[in-house]
Parts: C-alpha cells; structure tokens; sequence
C-alpha cells in the first residue's frame, strides 16, 4: 500500500493522501449512503526539473521498456518493475498510476507476486487487469494477458 501512496505522490507532484479501498457504499431503499473523504497526510518538495525527469521515466519505463506488458490503448500508464533477489525464488514488483489522456491520473497500483519471477512477466499483467477494470475496459487480447499471469 505504501508504494502505491508513494505512485500516486510521484502522479500528484508531491501530495500524499491516505489510500482508501472504498470510495463510497450505496444502500438500497433511501438509506444513507457513505462517501470516503480525501484526507491529505503530507507532501514530498521537489524541483520542477525534478519531477517532470520522474515522471518521464516513469512514462519510458511503460512505453519502451520493461513496462511494455502493462499498455493499454487509451490509456497514459506511468511505472516501474522491480525485482525483488530472494533465495526461494525472487519476487516481482510493478509500480505505477494510470489517466485517461488529457486527465489527472486517477488510479495508482502496487502490485507484488511472491516467487514470481520478473516485474515485467509477473507483476505488470496483473496491474494491466487492474488497470481494465478501474477504467471500465475490456481486454481485446485475453488469451494473450491470461498466457502471460502466472
């Protein structure tokens, strides 16, 4: 959780917001319904320069590097893989936020796969689902997306 709080920070320039997993609860016949309020609980000060060289890393990583696996059509993904050396087998990380082209990113994913070998083969499909379903899409290559999640 505290790397996708760190995603959405690198997303934002810097404003740290308390990760919620429900944005509202809706009951049925007139009952009131809750709604999560944003709460900021920091920010991280950095250059301009600075953050714009993150965040076009961030952007090569998904558009021409090891990232690859996580493009969605559509889509303006931002991220990292990771690979975490373990004795048992290494474990594999992404990292990343996503927008609509134009908007403010929305949906920032930490995604970590125990044993699962590299970010880019076992952590970035995953995120890439995740990624489809926060955005309502469907995944016009299926076979190819469920070939390649262990």
């Amino acid at each position: 959780i505290q790397m996708a709080v760190m995603a959405a920070a690198l997303a934002n320039r810097g404003t740290l917001w308390r990760p919620h997993f429900t944005d509202r609860i809706a009951y049925a016949e007139g009952t009131p319904e809750y709604k999560q309020k944003p709460e900021k609980t920091g920010a991280i000060t950095l250059s301009e320069p600075t953050w714009n060289q993150l965040q076009e890393a961030m952007r090569l990583v998904v558009s021409s590097g090891t990232g690859r696996p996580v493009q969605i059509p559509g889509i303006d993904i931002f991220g990292k893989t990771g690979t975490a050396q373990n004795p048992g087998g290494d474990h594999a990380w992404f990292v990343s936020y996503a927008a609509r082209p134009g908007e403010p990113a929305s949906v920032a994913v930490a995604v970590i796969v125990e044993n699962g070998g590299h970010g880019s083969s076992g952590a970035a499909p995953i995120a890439r689902a995740i990624y489809l379903a926060a955005f309502g899409l469907d995944d016009k290559n299926k076979a190819a997306a469920r070939g390649s999640v262990r």
